[in-house]
């Protein structure tokens, strides 16, 4: 089988324990680490990290999963040196969403969704603050730890292992159900 291409986004401040799971599952993917407006990042762990690629070098045909950790994309969405690099990643969201490809956001990360209208008439949640509501005004917000709807995955931060099984889930990486099941009684430590 061939590997799937699965793009991370990276940026300063990103959760990176929220996505450590799902990468971890999918390791023998293809993962790919696009850097939001630069290469190098640190986490909100400070973990530095170095992307292997720019946002503007995405080629959302060869996309089979983007993925987006939590963090404050309110800070970037806000912020006037931003703007270009959040209208380019606005851009790859929604044709990425018109190609039907899998997107998933954990915590903060559905706020880049929602900035880009994506989430628009859809369910969805996040761990938002009270001034990042805005964002999702045109949404089905709800507040529940995840949520599917069509090919977007939405989650709450705290649900980061549940989040990592629908992920799997999502791109059809689980054998069957009894597998994403087991998979998850593994990653929850449950015997």
């Amino acid at each position: 089988m061939e590997k799937r291409n699965i793009y991370v986004l990276l940026y300063d401040r990103f959760a990176d324990f929220e996505i450590v799971l799902a990468t971890l599952l999918l390791k023998r993917e293809n993962l790919v680490y696009f850097g939001f407006n630069k290469l190098e990042f640190e986490s909100e762990t400070k973990l530095k990290v170095k992307a292997d690629k720019l946002l503007s070098e995405l080629n959302p045909d060869l996309c089979d999963l983007f993925i987006i950790p939590g963090g404050e994309p309110k800070l970037l969405i806000k912020d006037p040196e931003q703007r270009e690099y959040v209208k380019a990643l606005n851009h790859i969201l929604t044709t990425l969403n018109q190609k039907k490809k899998k997107i998933a956001a954990i915590c903060g990360g559905p706020t880049f969704l929602a900035n880009s209208g994506i989430l628009d008439g859809k369910k969805c949640t996040g761990s938002i603050q009270e001034d990042e509501k805005v964002f999702f005004k045109n949404t089905l917000f709800e507040e529940v730890d995840l949520i599917r709807d069509g090919n977007i995955l939405t989650a709450q931060g705290q649900a980061f292992t549940d989040f990592a099984i629908e992920v799997g889930k999502l791109i059809n990486f689980f054998e069957n159900e009894e597998d994403a099941t087991d998979t998850l009684k593994w990653v929850k430590n449950i015997k």
